[in-house]
C-alpha cells in the first residue's frame, strides 16, 4: 500500500485529494493547522523547523508529500514563512529521512506573471515575471524544488492553473460569487464583482487531483515543471454566468472595477504538451455542472462539508 501525507488537507485542493487518495486504497496522514478526514499531526504552518518536520515524516513512515500548504494572503514576511520557509524545511526533512519521500509541490500559473499574447498557449520554459507577492512566493518555492532536483532529490513540481469546483474558497474570485448568491436569500439582490472580461485556464477539481496523484507514480515527471491545464481560455463572465443559471434567485450585477484578485493578469492559458507527453490530460471542465457544485457547496453561513 502506498503511503501519502498531505498538508494543507482540510483546503479545497487538499480535502479533495484525500477523498481520492482514501477512495484509491492509499494510506493517508495529514498535517495542518485542522484535523483533517485522516490522522493529522497538528501543526502551525507558520512556525515549521526542519528538525520538527523531520520527525514527522519519521512518524508517518511516507512514501509521498503532497504539499498543498500555503497562504495566499497576508504580508509579504507571512508569504516567505508559509510558501517558502515550509517548503524549504520540508525538502530539507525529506532528504535526511530514512525513506527519503518523494515531494509533490503544488504551484501555480500566477509564477508566469503577465504573458503576452504571442507567447500563449504559456510553455513551462517560459520566464516567471511574478506580478504580486503571492506568486513571487510561489516561484519561489518552485525554484527551491527544481535545485533539491538537482542534488538527487525525487521532487514534482505540477503548476497549477485555475482549479474550480465544490470547495473553492472565497478569497477566489468564484468562491466569493458563489458565496455571497447563497447568502442573498429567496428574493436575491446584488453581487458586485469586478471586471470579467479576464481570460483563465480552468480545469475540474476532480481532474487536477487526478493527475497530481498520477504524477506522483510517474518516475519521468520528477524535477520538471508541468503544466496542469486544459489550454483552453474561458472568460470569468461566462463561468459566472453559469453560476448564475444554477440558482433560481433573481441577482443583479454590479461592476467595481477597482475590486481585484489575487492576479490581475488579463489572459492567461497553457500548454499541454508536456503534460501530454506524460499521458496525461485535463479537458475544459463541464462549466455548467462544475458551478452548480461549487454554489451547492454554500449555505447561508459557511461552506458546506457535503461536498
Amino acid at each position: 500500500m502506498t503511503s501519502a501525507l498531505v498538508t494543507g488537507a482540510t483546503g479545497f485542493i487538499g480535502a479533495a485529494l484525500v477523498r481520492v487518495l482514501l477512495a484509491s486504497g492509499w494510506d493517508v496522514q495529514a498535517v495542518g493547522r485542522r484535523p483533517a478526514a485522516v490522522r493529522t499531526h497538528l501543526l502551525d504552518i507558520e512556525d515549521v523547523s526542519r528538525d520538527g518536520l523531520l520527525d514527522l515524516l519519521k512518524q508517518s513512515g511516507c512514501d509521498v508529500v503532497f504539499h498543498l500548504a500555503g497562504t495566499a494572503g497576508g504580508a509579504g514576511a507571512s508569504l516567505e514563512r508559509v510558501n517558502v520557509g515550509f517548503a524549504k524545511a520540508l525538502l530539507e526533512a525529506a532528504a535526511l529521512a530514512p525513506r527519503r519521500p518523494s515531494v509533490v509541490l503544488a504551484g501555480t500559473a500566477a509564477e508566469y506573471g503577465e504573458v503576452s499574447e504571442r507567447d500563449l498557449p504559456v510553455r513551462e520554459d517560459h520566464p516567471c515575471h511574478p506580478a504580486t507577492p503571492y506568486a513571487a512566493s510561489k516561484l519561489r518555492q518552485t525554484q527551491l524544488g527544481l535545485a533539491a532536483a538537482a542534488t538527487g532529490q525525487t521532487v514534482y513540481l505540477p503548476r497549477l492553473f485555475n482549479v474550480v469546483g465544490c470547495g473553492m474558497r472565497p478569497h477566489l474570485a468564484l468562491g466569493r460569487f458563489a458565496r455571497e448568491v447563497s447568502a442573498l436569500g429567496k428574493d436575491g439582490g446584488v453581487l458586485t464583482t469586478g471586471r470579467l472580461d479576464a481570460y483563465r485556464d480552468f480545469i475540474a477539481l476532480d481532474d487536477a487531483v487526478r493527475v497530481l496523484i498520477g504524477l506522483s507514480q510517474s518516475p519521468s515527471a520528477a524535477g520538471r515543471v508541468v503544466n496542469l491545464c486544459s489550454g483552453v481560455p474561458l472568460r470569468m463572465d461566462h463561468m459566472l454566468d453559469a453560476l448564475l443559471q444554477a440558482t433560481d434567485v433573481p441577482v443583479r450585477l454590479e461592476i467595481d472595477t477597482a475590486l481585484s484578485g489575487v492576479s490581475a493578469v488579463p489572459c492567461m492559458y497553457g500548454c499541454t504538451r508536456r503534460l501530454a507527453s506524460l499521458g496525461f490530460t485535463l479537458a475544459v471542465p463541464d462549466v455548467a455542472a462544475e458551478m452548480a457544485r461549487l454554489l451547492n457547496g454554500y449555505d447561508d453561513a459557511m461552506m458546506s462539508t457535503a461536498c
